[in-house]
C-alpha cells in the first residue's frame, strides 16, 4: 500500500493513521491493538506499506509547495530540509506505533524531483541528521535515463499542438535509452 500523508497531518492525526492501518477501525475510530474481528480490517500482514510525506512537496506548482515554503522559511530552513524534517517525524511516528515486530512492513518514501540533484541532497542530508533516512526516493518526472534533460534540450518547441506526438517521441527515446543500457549524468 502506498500511502501520502496529507500535508498539513498533525502528529496525532498520524498516530491515529498509523493506528487505523495496523489496527484496523470500528468505523469511527482506529483500534488501538490487534481485534478479533475489526469492523474495517488492517492492512494484510503480508503487505509491506509505503510512508510518503504528501505527494510532490518540491512541486512548486502545487499549494502544498507554498504552505511547507512558508513553513520552512519561518524555520529558517531550505524548503528540502524542512519536509525531510517532517518527512522524518511521520517515519518516527509509524515506527513507534507499529513497534519493532511490524517496522520491516514499512518503506521510508522519500519524494524527490530528478532534475533538481540539490534538492534531493539536502532532502537525505536532512532525514540522516534527524536518524531516519528514507528506503527509497520516489522521483519525477518518473521517467528515468535524464529522458527530462532530452526534453528540456528540445525547448518550448516541444510543447506545442503537437505535444502528444512529441510526447511519444520522448517515449521512444526513453525506450531506446533503457534498452540499450544508455544512462544518463544525474
Amino acid at each position: 500500500m502506498w500511502l501520502c500523508v496529507p500535508h498539513m497531518a498533525t502528529d496525532e492525526y498520524v498516530t491515529n493513521l498509523a493506528r487505523l492501518i495496523l489496527h484496523g477501525s470500528d468505523g469511527w475510530n482506529p483500534y488501538m491493538s490487534n481485534t478479533p474481528a475489526p469492523l474495517y480490517p488492517p492492512l494484510s500482514t503480508n503487505l509491506r506499506l509505503f510512508v510518503e510525506y504528501s505527494n510532490e512537496m518540491w512541486n512548486y506548482g502545487f499549494s502544498q509547495w507554498g504552505w511547507a515554503n512558508a513553513q520552512a522559511a519561518s524555520q529558517g530552513l531550505s524548503q528540502a530540509a524542512w519536509v525531510a524534517r517532517r518527512a522524518s517525524g511521520i517515519w518516527k511516528i509509524f515506527e513507534g506505533v507499529w513497534g519493532a515486530a511490524h517496522t520491516q512492513r514499512i518503506v521510508r518514501v522519500g519524494a524527490g524531483w530528478t532534475i533538481d540533484k540539490a534538492y534531493c541532497q539536502r532532502f537525505i542530508d536532512e532525514a540522516a541528521t534527524n536518524g531516519v533516512k528514507p528506503h527509497i526516493l520516489s522521483v519525477a518526472p518518473y521517467f528515468g535515463n535524464d529522458i527530462q534533460e532530452w526534453v528540456w534540450s528540445l525547448g518550448p518547441a516541444f510543447f506545442t499542438n503537437k505535444c502528444e506526438a512529441h510526447l511519444e517521441t520522448a517515449h521512444d527515446e526513453w525506450q531506446r535509452r533503457i534498452l540499450s543500457g544508455v544512462s544518463g549524468t544525474s
